[in-house]
């Protein structure tokens, strides 16, 4: 009786706080810049940056703690790759702003062919600022399939060579609303690119 009594009263008090837990909808596009790879070009920018818009979920506690899960898919311009992805998110308000950590499981289209190529798949831990709600200054440590150029005897002078070293990034993330009209724009280029190539 009295263990049933010490459970209810556990429940009990547990219940206000599970009940002010907030729920925010993840929609935000990053863009970096830093990570090199063999099809990068000096004379076009897009081709040293990398894009992903995520969708999901923040759980987030009275206490500013909170956790999150998002999928994310984009484009590695410089290895001419596309990616998907899931995120998990811990973060923590401070002050007026909050600070996030995450860590990614990354898929890489770059990874997916050629004999002794290494498997498309890598990982990425990111340091998110969000000094507001609409976005936040990002760094993070990839660690997925890129392109490097080595040397080659032969008239083409050089192969391109695929592994994992990781490589440090930064770049610019916009949240909420303001997060939705890089996909709305991406979407509208694309579908326009298939119309006239068509």
């Amino acid at each position: 009786m009295r263990q049933e009594f010490l459970m209810l009263t556990c429940a009990l008090a547990t219940a206000p706080a599970a009940a002010q837990t907030r729920i925010q909808l993840i929609t935000e596009s990053t863009a970096t810049v830093g990570r090199s790879g063999a099809f990068a070009s000096n004379n076009s920018f897009i081709a040293g940056v990398t894009a992903v818009a995520d969708a999901g979920l923040r759980w987030v506690r009275p206490s500013g703690l909170g956790f999150g899960v998002s999928m994310f898919a984009g484009r590695d311009f410089p290895n001419e790759a596309t990616l998907v992805g899931l995120r998990l998110r811990l973060s923590h308000r401070i002050g007026q702003g909050t600070l996030e950590g995450a860590v990614a499981g990354v898929a890489s289209s770059a990874g997916t062919g050629g004999v002794g190529h290494a498997s498309g798949l890598g990982a990425s831990l990111g340091l998110a600022y969000y000094p507001a709600s609409w976005g936040a200054l990002i760094v993070q440590l990839d660690a997925i399939p890129t392109y490097h150029a080595v040397p080659f005897p032969g008239p083409e002078g050089s192969t391109e060579e695929l592994t994992r070293r990781p490589a440090l990034s930064a770049g610019i993330r916009l949240a909420g609303r303001t997060g939705i009209v890089p996909w709305l724009g991406a979407g509208l280029i694309g579908g326009l690119s298939l119309l006239f190539k068509q």
